[in-house]
This record gives structure tokens, sequence and C-alpha cells, in this order.
């Protein structure tokens, strides 16, 4: 039917359930091709890249029926600026020929069955701005020809088995906004040519093996909203903060140490603080209640002492505070009744002195509480309110030094734990 089409210059039938073969010999000059998720079922060969000149975007994503490898093309398609391959059957080692397409901003290859390195070639995508490898079998090192991508805003080079250290390959990207490279294998030292990025927003380098410790620079990184490192063999001192715009900071399962640098106040934009299986000591900066839209704070298995701060004195945005596993001493602070969004509290596993804390019952959000293995002690006592823990599902007081009988009235009060007959769970 195509064919008859002779002056058609857009195709788009995304999520159209073609279950075909991709048409070939279109003779119309085409410039925007897109079969997304149209479950084609074929093998890519070189015949349908040997469309019109015309064509600018091709748009295969979301098809897995595609198999095949993906051809060397022997001519250079000087207009096409937009491919997407993602997530479909296509296996293989990248060509050397990607490099024949000089003229891409947008290249997506995320996602299919992609294995061996990245050609030198890539380094001529001279005008590339996304480039997404992402979910795929990538080995070996990353090529340095990528430091000649000057327009990148987007690099995805996660979840596949690229290794050795991270070369410093990334003065050049001055326009890079997001930097992900988690879930590799990739070991050494945070590459410092990162840390030039004034315009990244977005960095990930999860689940690697990088080692030592974290760059101090005061004006590294100024436009960073997400930062996780978490899941690596990183060790030191946590140092200064100067984060302004940080949102996302996440740090959990390395070996960091020390105290919490007093500047982590600064970073007033944070939603997560996570820095939970570290071996962080000594006190928290009471200025952790202070920042305003901090919704998660996650600090469990570290080594902190003293009392817990006044959490939610000056902010009410918190639904989650976890510190399970420290030295925590002195009791539940009472700044706590401010959270009136809290739903997780987890206070295990530390040496917190108190009285049962019934006037947490108030808090109309609250499903899980933790108190277990700690010093409370006394009676558990019941709220007052009327409507006492109305959402709890998860009460631990195991492993405390609480005495008296357990009023029956407590435990009538957990509505949310009831399931009558007939009620999904």
């Amino acid at each position: 039917m195509l064919h008859n089409f002779t002056t058609l210059e857009i195709l788009s039938l995304s999520y159209v359930n073609i279950s075909s073969p991709i048409p070939v010999n279109i003779s119309s000059p085409l410039r925007y091709v897109d079969l997304e998720y149209t479950h084609l079922r074929c093998v890519l060969t070189e015949s349908f890249f040997l469309l019109p000149n015309s064509l600018e975007t091709l748009i295969l994503r979301g098809n897995d029926l595609l198999k095949g490898v993906l051809p060397k093309i022997h001519r250079s398609n000087t207009l096409l600026m937009e491919l997407d391959i993602s997530y479909t059957g296509i296996s293989g080692e990248l060509p050397h020929s990607i490099g024949t397409f000089s003229s891409l901003n947008i290249l997506y290859l995320g996602g299919c069955q992609f294995s061996g390195s990245i050609p030198d070639s890539i380094g001529n995508l001279t005008q590339i701005t996304e480039l997404i490898l992402s979910h795929n079998h990538f080995t070996g090192h990353i090529r340095s020809t990528i430091s000649k991508l000057k327009h990148l805003t987007y690099l995805d080079l996660s979840v596949n088995s690229f290794s050795g250290e991270i070369p410093d390959v990334f003065s050049n990207l001055q326009e890079l906004c997001s930097l992900y490279l988690y879930h590799n294998n990739f070991i050494g030292p945070f590459p410092a040519s990162i840390l030039n990025l004034t315009h990244l927003e977005f960095l990930d380098m999860s689940t690697n093996s990088l080692s030592g410790p974290l760059p101090s620079k005061e004006s590294m990184l100024p436009k960073i909203t997400k930062l996780d490192l978490s899941y690596n063999s990183l060790n030191g001192n946590l140092p200064q903060l100067h984060y302004y715009s940080l949102e996302y900071l996440d740090l959990k399962f390395n070996s960091l140490q020390g105290p919490l640098p007093s500047s982590i106040c600064n970073t007033s934009s944070l939603i997560l603080l996570d820095l939970s299986r570290n071996n962080f000591s000594n006190l928290i900066p009471s200025c952790l209640g202070s920042i305003a839209n901090l919704i998660v704070l996650d600090l469990r298995k570290n080594n902190f002492t003293g009392s817990l701060p006044p959490l939610c004195a000056h902010s009410t945005s918190l639904s989650t505070i976890v510190v399970n596993g420290n030295l925590f001493e002195g009791p539940v602070p009472v700044s706590l009744l401010k959270c009136n969004g809290l739903q997780v509290l987890d206070v295990g596993n530390n040496a917190i002195n108190d009285t049962f804390p019934a006037w947490l019952g108030i808090l109309q959000e609250l499903q899980v509480l933790i108190l277990k293995s700690n010093k409370f002690h006394g009676p558990t006592s019941t709220c007052q309110s009327k409507f006492c823990f109305p959402k709890l599902r998860i009460f631990d007081l195991s492993r405390n030094d609480f005495s008296g009988s357990l009023p029956a009235k407590v435990f009538g009060n957990f509505k949310a734990m009831i399931k009558l007959d007939g009620e999904d769970t």
C-alpha cells in the first residue's frame, strides 16, 4: 500500500499492531518514519537504511521481534538526525560504520542485545546531543573519542559490562546535563574531569567498584540536582558540600566515615538524603531538621552518636525517617509531632532511653513504627487522641525494657492491621 503514496513525507504508525515485516523499497520522499511498538516481525537488513536520502527520523523502538544485527552501512545518509532502535531484538556488535551517520543528533540503542566494544568511530558523530547505549552487553573501556562529542547533553552507558577506570574524557563535554554510568564494572577513583561539567544536573555512577575519597572542590557541579554514588567502595570523609540545587543525594553502601560536615545544611533543596550503610560517626548536625523540602532521611547502619536532632522542628515534609543501627541515645524528639506526613519511623537498634512515645499516635499518616532493641522502659500507655495510630501497619517494640500489661486499647486502635473477611490485603 505504501508504494502508492509517492509524495508521502511523514509516516507515523506508532502503537498500531502491524505484525508484519518492515516496509522497504518505498519510493516516496519520506522524512519521518515512526513504527514504535508496532509488533514488527522481521530481520533488520541494510535495505531498510537505503530508504530515500530525505529520511531525517527513523524510530523502530519497542519491537522486540525485530531481530538481526545493525548492518554495516557503506554510504552516508547525511540527513538522518534521529535513529531509535531501542528495546528491539537487535544484537551483535556495533559496527564501525555507525560513524557514517555524521548528522545524527539523537541515537537511542538502549535495551537491545548489543555486545562487544564501542567502536572508535562513535567520535565521528560530532553533531549528536543524546546518546543512549544502556541495558546492553557492551564491554571494554569508554572510548576516548567520546570527548569529541562536544554537543552532548545526555549520555547513558548504564547497565552494561564496561570495565576499567572511568577515563578523563568529559572535560570537552561542556553542554552535558545528564550522565548515567551506573551498574557497570568501573574501578578506580572519581573521575576528575566530571567536576568541570558546569551544566551537569544528573549524575549516577552507582553500582560499580569506585574507590578512594570523594573529591573536594568548592565550585564543582554547581547545577547538580541528583547525585547517586551508592553501591561503590568510596572511603574517606564527606567533603564540604556546596550543592545548592541538589535534591537527591544517595551515598548508601560505601565506606565513607567521619562526621557529617556542617555544610550539609547548605543543601536546602534536598528531597532525599540516603547515607545508610557507611561508617559515619559523631553527632548529626541539628540543622537536618530545618531542610524544608526533605522527604526521605535514611541514616541506618552507621556509627552516629548523641541524641536525635529536632527533626521537623522547622520542616514538616519528612515522610520517612530511618536511623536504625546507630548509637543514638536520649529520648525520641518531641518535634516529630510536627511531621504531619510521617509514614515511616524506624529508630530500632540504638540506645534510645525513653518511655513509650504514645504521643506519636496523633500522626495520622504513620504506617511503620520500629522501636526495637533500645532502652525504652515503663508501661505501653495509650494515647489520648480519638484517632490513635489510625494507619499503623507495622509495629515493633521488641527487645526493650517495657513493663506492665499490654493494654488491649492500644491494639484495638490499629484499624489498618485488621483484615475483614472478603477484603483484599
